[in-house]
């Protein structure tokens, strides 16, 4: 009778874990998430998906803006944020699995920009453009920059790139991954890397009420996924190295 009953309080606790996942991601965050042709794509989209496949979870994904999506996680139960950069101020808010991948925050500047920066409080005496809730950002508001005086954020990168062309800011604080794919797309050359401030890792970020079991199961699939050609082919697809652990 024991027996049966873990049974089936096993049988339980499993079905449970695989009712439906809500995924919040934002729009714009190339190459990891973005839309195109109305359907998001994207490296972390794909590994994502294809991660759920495996742990056979049904899913849907909802694009928000990034500041909601990341306060939605938080609330909802059963819900995935990504792509997120796992760091000391958003450890406690969220389960993580990952890493997906390697980022390096970055300054970069126009060509015509000829100040050799090589520390973060030389930055403070430019306009930096930043990104409403991004990771990056808030590690600048958390060290010393003030918004409305050398930092200007904006709601999403591409209008910073725009700005960094048009001289309305002299600094863009931006992933590098992020800066080389938006340049790329935007067919924009005249600008380059000026200052690396530390590496960064990317995980898909879990409501905190997600079950150790699964989190810990979720890492295991995703550890395996990484050994594989079609995982490899989705970096190389994306232009993205998958040396990470």
């Amino acid at each position: 009778m024991k027996i049966i009953i873990l049974l089936c309080l096993n049988f339980n606790f499993a079905f449970a874990d695989r009712e439906n996942y809500k995924i919040y991601t934002e729009d714009f965050q190339p190459p990891l998430n973005m839309l195109k042709n109305e359907k998001v794509t994207g490296l972390g989209t794909e590994l994502l998906i294809e991660l759920l496949k495996r742990a056979n979870f049904s899913y849907n994904i909802t694009v928000l803006p990034w500041a909601r999506a990341m306060i939605q996680v938080q609330n909802e139960e059963n819900s995935i944020l990504y792509s997120v950069a796992r760091t000391p101020e958003r450890e406690d808010l969220y389960k993580w699995v990952g890493p997906i991948i390697k980022n390096r925050w970055v300054f970069i500047a126009r060509n015509d920009f000829k100040q050799k920066i090589t520390t973060l409080d030389q930055v403070k005496k430019y306009i930096v453009g930043g990104y409403i809730s991004d990771g990056f950002t808030n590690f600048l508001l958390h060290n010393g920059f003030k918004r409305g005086e050398n930092l200007d954020i904006a709601f999403n990168q591409r209008n910073n790139i725009l700005k960094l062309e048009k001289k309305r800011i002299d600094l863009l604080a931006i992933g590098e991954i992020q800066g080389k794919w938006l340049a790329k797309q935007m067919h924009i050359s005249n600008i380059h890397s000026v200052f690396s401030v530390k590496e960064i890792k990317i995980f898909i970020a879990f409501n905190k009420k997600t079950s150790d079991l699964v989190i810990n199961n979720l890492n295991s699939i995703l550890l395996k996924m990484k050994t594989e050609k079609g995982v490899t082919d989705i970096y190389k697809k994306y232009g993205a190295e998958q040396n990470i652990n």
